[in-house]
């Protein structure tokens, strides 16, 4: 794939946006999502060469928004959206019959100008795969030729990309009926860029930073992150999706805001109510050890041999010191910790040291 004119260029194919241009996408979607990238480069390829996308992955993961976001941007409007089920119908789709036609003519007709095919910032269904096998049957050509045709009238389709968002896994959804395994598998080739839409990890600094980017503030928010943490470790994971939805109660309430909460089973929510106590003490403990990380760098950095330190600035980060070590020995210790405990109080015994010396230097 080369570039031209400062657009990507693939032969065959109209580019819909350029590099520059997806730039800054990318840089839009990351400062509201995280764990975005390989989403994006998806969206990067199937944009520049006009090709539909179907995301998949756990419900609670943003499939539907970061499709909306991305489009919205990619074309400055507003995308159509629609969410399918079993009782999803084509006029849905493709815009309401035209009475007027059918009453002159007898014949039927879609007002396409009301449907999918109008839209030119493109279109997301949402748990596209729940619609019924007649209505996906019917959307085979429409997404993939970009015209709706009856007989020897097409009609052509000004919609330049189509995005999927399922739950489902696709293999599996594809082979769920055997006899149905072949149309199913050529509907989703129709898509010709798949990407999963998941998080690689839930520990607390993930919750964290994506409450961080969705503007949500509090000095509850670590505690709400390392809650949603220990859910994950006991088998219960609160998605993305449901951590914002408790960060909005979660303040008043506490862990209760859990209770009867999307599915929290009963026995893990006891758990974790019993283990709440000590969830805060290794917070109190993991804050106070970065605290102390912070300050002993900065001590360790004035203690270095070379640095122009004064015997007041030494004296004063020797002092920092010992509080440091005072606060270190009031701790209350998990197993969890123990290590990290271990390895900040053999820091800080070693950086007293440096700073003796450093004294001694001053002296002289």
């Amino acid at each position: 794939m080369g570039q031209h004119s400062g657009t990507y260029y693939v032969e065959g194919f109209d580019s819909l946006l350029d590099y520059m241009e997806f730039k800054e996408i990318r840089k839009a979607v990351t400062e509201k999502f995280i764990f975005v990238d390989p989403v994006l480069h998806a969206f990067e390829k199937a944009l520049d060469m006009k090709q539909n996308i179907i995301l998949t992955g756990p419900r609670g993961h943003g499939k539907s928004e970061i499709s909306k976001m991305v489009l919205s941007l990619a074309f400055k409007g507003s995308p159509f959206i629609l969410p399918f089920g079993q009782g999803t119908r084509p006029e849905q789709l493709f815009g309401s019959y035209d009475m007027n036609e059918w009453r002159d003519n007898s014949k039927l007709r879609y007002m396409t100008e009301e449907g999918f095919m109008a839209a030119t910032a493109g279109a997301v269904f949402e748990e596209l795969l729940d619609g019924n096998a007649q209505l996906l049957e019917t959307l085979k050509d429409p997404i993939m030729r970009r015209e709706l045709c009856n007989g020897n009238l097409c009609i052509k389709s000004d919609c330049p990309i189509v995005v999927g968002c399922t739950n489902y896994n696709l293999n599996e959804w594809a082979e769920r009926d055997g006899f149905n395994s072949e149309s199913y598998h050529a509907f989703l080739d129709r898509f010709a860029y798949r990407v999963k839409v998941e998080w690689p990890t839930y520990e607390a600094a993930a919750y964290q930073e994506m409450m961080q980017k969705q503007a949500v503030t509090g000095k509850w928010v670590k505690e709400l992150a390392h809650t949603c943490e220990e859910f994950h470790k006991a088998g219960f994971t609160v998605t993305p999706r449901n951590c914002m939805i408790a960060s909005r109660g979660y303040e008043k309430y506490g862990l209760e805001v859990f209770a009867d909460f999307m599915g929290v089973p009963d026995g893990i929510f006891s758990g974790m109510k019993s283990n709440m106590r000590t969830l805060k003490v290794s917070m109190v403990v993991t804050e106070t050890l970065d605290n102390a990380n912070v300050k002993l760098a900065a001590a360790q950095k004035k203690f270095t041999l070379g640095q122009a330190a004064t015997q007041e600035e030494v004296a004063q980060h020797l002092r920092i010191i010992r509080e440091i070590q005072q606060t270190l020995s009031n701790l209350t210790i998990s197993s969890d910790t123990t290590p990290r405990y271990k390895a900040v109080k053999e820091e800080c015994d070693a950086v007293l040291r440096m700073g003796a010396e450093a004294l001694l230097r001053t002296v002289k």
